[in-house]
Parts: structure tokens; sequence; C-alpha cells
């Protein structure tokens, strides 16, 4: 028999350097709904078997394909989720060990968590981090474990009616690939969300995308191509979030000013954001107001933005809440 390890179970996994250069070498299955368990013996031996599970915290979210196989206990909740046992996939972790796919995974915290939780979780799938209490900095660098366009056509093809499929599709519409840190997936959601959620209405901006500088202005801009850390291509305006958690103040300084030289050579607007002014509301109100008229848009007029505003930061600041 096999268990399937799904839910923030899962989520913890793909938070850990190990699962995720695991995950490199491995190719999703198709999950094993024939030989599913969540036997309390079993999961006992397979805990001691193998080490990755060994530090994870108790009860472990186990997936099953029919309610009469669930066997809740200390060790195990199980969950019952059919739709997406007939077209997910899971990785094998260990002999007996699956772990539900970034994809699957997502539409299962669907059933429990509300659409800013599953953005914010969407943007680091698809992003080059992955958030760790064990890092220095409350992050470490990886690969994409999915892109947006991967788990929009998950989402889609999904039975209509099947749980969490209509808030997962709702609340993937702000996420972007490439996003490289926590905070960027913040201010893009920030800037991004519609006024009635308490955000600024600005659209959704691109993360760290590719732009090829052209061949005349690649000596003086020092580099032939340039990626800004968002980008709105529609207005050609780029957001710098300075960062200092990967350089010395000297090579931040020096790296961020041949980027803002060679976009500026390029015609591209560029609009500095600290993390100071990120944590200001005021700041940020100033911040994005600029952004606002260099694309030819207009802030929301929403009664009580205000109060918006502060729920909605208070979510996105959260970092104590692994969604």
């Amino acid at each position: 028999m096999d268990i399937l390890l799904g839910d923030i179970t899962a989520l913890r996994l793909w938070r850990t350097p190990a699962v995720c250069s695991m995950a490199r070498a491995m190719r999703p299955e198709p999950l094993p709904a024939h030989s599913l368990s969540c036997d309390a013996a079993l999961v006992a031996r397979l805990c001691e078997r193998h080490g990755l599970l060994a530090g994870l915290p108790h009860p472990l979210d186990l997936f099953v394909p029919q309610a009469p196989l669930r066997r809740e206990s200390t060790l195990v909740k199980p969950h019952v989720f059919p739709g997406v046992l007939a077209s997910g996939t899971a990785y094998r972790l260990a002999e007996h060990v699956f772990i539900s796919s970034p994809k699957t995974m997502l539409l299962q915290l669907a059933q429990t968590h509300n659409r800013l939780a599953l953005a914010k979780t969407a943007f680091e799938l698809c992003g080059t981090y992955g958030r760790s209490p064990q890092a220095e900095q409350g992050f470490f660098a990886r690969e994409q474990l999915a892109t947006i366009d991967s788990l929009r056509r998950f989402a889609r093809q999904q039975q209509p009616g099947t749980r969490g499929r209509t808030k997962l599709l709702q609340a993937l519409v702000p996420v972007e690939d490439n996003a490289a840190s926590p905070m960027e997936s913040l201010v893009a959601l920030h800037l991004g969300l519609s006024g009635r959620l308490g955000g600024y209405n600005l659209g959704h901006p691109l993360l760290n995308t590719s732009l090829a500088v052209p061949d005349r202005l690649q000596k003086a801009a020092g580099r032939q191509s340039v990626r800004p850390d968002l980008y709105y291509p529609n207005g050609r305006v780029a957001v710098e979030y300075d960062s200092d958690l990967y350089h010395s103040a000297s090579e931040r300084i020096g790296s961020d000013s041949k980027r803002r030289t060679a976009l500026e050579l390029m015609g591209i607007r560029v609009v500095p954001l600290t993390r100071a002014q990120v944590m200001d509301p005021s700041a940020l109100d100033a911040a994005a107001a600029l952004i606002a008229r260099l694309l030819g848009r207009q802030l929301p007029r929403v009664h009580d933005f205000r109060v918006k505003q502060l729920q909605l930061r208070a979510q996105l600041l959260d970092f104590s809440q692994e969604l």
C-alpha cells in the first residue's frame, strides 16, 4: 500500500530544498488511487523508514479516493478528493510514499483557504523562491515548481462543480511567473489587485522578465539584456524593488545602477521602491500614484479604501501563516 501526502503537509515538503532537488530528477506520475491508504500503522512505519517524513508536524495530510478508506488518528488527517485523484499527479519521494504535485496540491488547498492565500502560494510556486523559516532571510532560491499557464490549465481541466475549482481560477488571475522573493510577490499583488480588495488596480506586471537591450545601446548600458523586478509593458514602466538580501551595499548599488541605466536608455521609466516604502501605507500610496500617472491610469476610488487596504496588508505581510 502507498500513502499520498497533500495539502499543508505537501506544502511543507515543497518548501524544503531536498524535495525541490529530488523533483528535478523525477517525472510526475498519475496518482496511485487504487493503492492509497491512511492506515496509522503503515504511516508510522514509513515515518521511521524515511527521514523526510520524520520531522513533519502531525497529523500528516493524506489523501484517499473514498470516504470508507478514511482512518483518522493523531498521526493522520485523512482527506477524500475523488475529482483531483482522477486528473492529478504526484511525485514518488520514496518507496510507497508519494507527494502531490504542486498543481494538485494547490487545488487541494483551495478546499479550505481563501483566494488571497492561494494567490500568494501560487506566486511562490511559479516563482524562484521557497519560503522557509530555516533560511536566513525566510526563503531560499530554487527553480520554478510550476508555471502560471500550467496552473490555470489544470484548474480549467477540472470538472465544473469540483470543490475549489472556481476559487482557484479566481485566485490565479493576478499571478505571474518569476517572482524572486516573497516581497516581490507582495508588491505585485498590492499594486495589481482591485480597489475593492484593497489593491491599487494598476494591472498585473511581469516579474523579472528578460528585455533585450538594442545593439546600439549595449555599450552604454554595459549589458545585452536587463530584468526589471516588475514591468508594465503597455506603459513601459519598471518598478525596481530595493532589496539587500543577497549582496553587499556596494555590489547592490552597482548592479542596480547599471540595470536602471539600461532601462532608462531604452526609454523605460523606472520607479524605485524600498522596503520602508512598502511597509508605510502613505509612502506606498505616493509610489502607486506615480506609477498610475506614468501608466495613464486612475487610482481606485472606493469607499473605505484605507480600511480595505489595511486588511489586505495584514494578510499579505503575515508571514507567520503558512499560506
